[in-house]
């Protein structure tokens, strides 16, 4: 786990590299249609995985003599909601991207052909999680982001980094990338005919529990930029791209924790998964906490080094979605609890009335404070998160909440387990 939270922190790097490189280059208006650009592809990536990564792992750690079924099942749905989602995507872009020009609209309609390849990735990745090759999976998103650095870094000394081509840079390393997870995935397991009835009923089955999972996820993580395409201009959404940086800061620590806590926990007792699932939540908690007062201290000197003046407007923003990240993670964690216990539905119900309530409240919002706005939006569908899935525990689950305070146990338990 410390490996892979090394190679998150150097892909963090150079993912600010990439981020300083289109900020001094574009300015916020062409960060702000970059994201344009990119936000088609990268909603219908996430909506069309269709819950079958999670899906995939689950029923390969309860079922294991199948698992080359649900290989095959897995990749054969995935292929298919994948070509619908592009087909949706094509005649949807032109009402969303209706406030940019025809070149922005053909850029994102174009990108959206990556999505086939993007869900086949969620699937490859599923055989190896449910593998532990947990550090060859984070190996490979590290490389990722060099392909797209060098790409980045090679289109602005030629002088032609635009808006367009460093999206396209974006996405494109995505083709090399699976096929590198489908040779590692393909040599641990082969996918078996996906037409196995009972295996292909039982991966569906499971793949539209967790589906609206990452439905709403999705659609809520890409909800802010979608409503500031709406209301707002391309500047501000590039203003607010930048402010973003303190979720992927923050998400560091404890993606590396989840990419490794849902496969330890899966199909396990719910009193073993809630002891799991607590310490998992306290140490994390005490980390992320930690890093969120200082990058909130430093915020200024921070976003005007990696961005320059013309991004000072996304230092408040930035502050609040600290909070925002930092409530966030805590409930991702403590999903796992649902999750791991075969109640993803539950997970559901949750996200969406965290929609609701974000999507309430950048209607509200955005009109008085612009993306200062939408950061207090995001802040409140957090917290409404956190009560539900605390409140969730013993009402659904059974179980007693957790203990929320780190004591001197929980820190000998990472030296001495």
């Amino acid at each position: 786990m410390i490996l892979i939270a090394s190679l998150r922190v150097v892909s963090l790097v150079t993912n600010l590299g990439t981020g300083m490189i289109t900020a001094w280059s574009l300015g916020p208006a062409g960060r702000g249609t970059q994201a344009a650009i990119l936000l088609g592809a990268l909603t219908l990536s996430g909506i069309c995985s269709f819950g079958l990564h999670t899906a995939l792992v689950y029923n390969m750690k309860s079922d294991p003599p199948n698992k080359s079924y649900y290989f095959g099942s897995a990749l054969l749905i995935g292929l298919i909601v994948s070509l619908i989602g592009v087909t949706i995507g094509w005649f949807a872009l032109p009402w969303i991207l209706d406030k940019f020009d025809e070149h922005t609209l053909l850029a994102g309609r174009l990108l959206t052909f990556v999505v086939p390849v993007s869900v086949i990735s969620y699937v490859l990745n599923g055989v190896l999680d449910g593998h532990h090759e947990f550090n060859f999976v984070s190996r490979l998103g590290l490389l990722n982001n060099f392909f797209i650095l060098c790409s980045l870094s090679l289109l602005w000394l030629s002088g032609l980094l635009t808006p367009a081509t460093a999206a396209m840079s974006y996405l494109l390393p995505t083709v090399p990338i699976t096929a590198m997870l489908a040779w590692r995935a393909t040599s641990i397991l082969r996918p078996a005919t996906p037409f196995h009835g009972a295996c292909l009923k039982r991966m569906f089955t499971y793949s539209v529990r967790f589906f609206g999972v990452d439905l709403i996820c999705t659609v809520s993580g890409y909800l802010d930029q979608f409503l500031m395409v709406l209301f707002l201009n391309a500047q501000d959404l590039g203003l607010y791209s930048v402010a973003t940086t303190a979720e992927r800061v923050l998400g560091i620590i404890p993606a590396s924790i989840l990419t490794v806590t849902f496969p330890s926990v899966a199909g396990r007792s719910k009193d073993d998964i809630r002891e799991i699932v607590g310490i998992t939540a306290r140490l994390t908690s005490i980390v992320t906490t930690s890093a969120a007062v200082f990058l909130g201290i430093f915020a200024p000197y921070f976003l005007l080094l990696l961005y320059g003046p013309k991004f000072a407007e996304a230092i408040v923003p930035f502050r609040i979605l600290l909070l925002s990240a930092l409530v966030s993670n805590a409930v991702g964690t403590f999903y796992q609890m649902y999750s791991g216990s075969g109640r993803p539905e539950i997970v559901t119900v949750f996200e969406a009335i965290g929609f609701v309530i974000a999507a309430t409240s950048m209607v509200i919002l955005i009109p008085f404070y612009g993306i200062n706005g939408v950061a207090i939006a995001a802040v409140l569908s957090a917290a409404g998160r956190l009560i539900l899935v605390l409140g969730g525990l013993p009402a659904v689950l059974h179980l007693s909440i957790p203990r929320l305070i780190i004591n001197w146990a929980d820190i000998k338990r990472v030296f001495h387990p």
